[in-house]
This record gives structure tokens, C-alpha cells and sequence, in this order.
């Protein structure tokens, strides 16, 4: 997929560089997790359900996972999950990758909210989110995490 200045591609698991840059991303992303853990089978029919890298001019910048779409109460539903790596914190790019997506999933799916979830320590990952115009839903939040939600139509 390319944005206006982002480009996303799927990762592929059976790529050992695609699953190095994975492992070095879960080592300076503790928030995540273990990335290489994750199940990179293309579920989705479309840009749902998958996880793709993020290149800029060449490099890869980070990591982006959609989860695949559910009907909820409040629509058509997506969650989606991050990772900038770390050469390239503060220089804006947390807030590229999640206004790029969101403008990709506004304009190539039916997708109505994206959900995120912040840990509460991650105090850069709190004001990035909300830079990209999530609102934080107290009432879904908790002691561990701050759910945001962004609504596309």
C-alpha cells in the first residue's frame, strides 16, 4: 500500500531479514511484545488483518498490525498496532504512520473506529496517539492500558 509519503508492505515470515528487523523492532518496543510471536498469515480479505513494515525513502521506519474487521456496537471495527524503530524516535514518524494508515483505511475500506491500545508507561506512545486525533474512551481504559478511538465516517 503507499501512502502520501509512507509506503506499507506485508511482512513475510519466511523472509529471515523481514524476521531480524522484526526481533531488532521487539527489542526497542518492549510494548509490544515479541512481534516474531505474532500470526503473519493473511487472514483479511483486503488491507485488514495483516501486518506490514513501514518504509520511507528506502528504510524501514517500523511496524504497523491491523487486526482483521469486526461488527461491533459502534461499527465496523479495527485495531491496529505500532512500533516506530528507535533511530527514528522524535522525528515525527508515530504520527505519519497513523495518519497515513488511518487516511488508507478511510478511503480503501468500510472501517468506521480504529481502536488503539496504550500502555500507561508509554508516555510517548499516550501523546502520539493522541497528536493523531484518537480520543481516549475512560470507560474502556484500565490500570495496564488507555483505549483511543478514532473514528472514520
Amino acid at each position: 500500500m503507499q501512502g502520501k509519503k509512507l509506503n506499507f508492505y506485508k511482512i513475510q515470515p519466511e523472509n529471515s531479514e523481514h524476521m531480524l528487523i522484526l526481533s531488532q523492532i521487539k527489542t526497542e518496543t518492549p510494548y509490544l511484545g515479541d512481534l516474531t510471536n505474532y500470526d503473519f498469515q493473511s487472514k483479511g480479505k483486503g488491507i485488514t488483518g495483516k501486518n506490514y513494515f513501514v518504509e520511507n525513502n528506502g528504510e524501514i521506519i517500523g511496524y504497523i498490525g491491523l487486526s482483521e474487521e469486526i461488527d461491533t456496537s459502534i461499527g465496523k471495527t479495527v485495531s491496529l498496532y505500532y512500533a516506530v524503530r528507535k533511530k527514528y524516535y522524535g522525528k515525527g514518524y508515530g504520527c505519519l504512520i497513523l495518519d497515513e494508515i488511518t487516511q488508507i483505511l478511510k478511503e480503501n475500506t468500510l472501517i468506521d473506529c480504529i481502536v488503539a491500545n496504550v500502555n500507561n508507561q508509554n508516555t510517548f506512545g499516550i501523546r502520539t496517539i493522541e497528536r493523531a486525533n484518537f480520543k481516549q474512551v475512560s470507560e474502556l481504559s484500565d490500570d495496564e492500558e488507555i483505549q483511543y478511538h478514532k473514528y472514520l465516517r
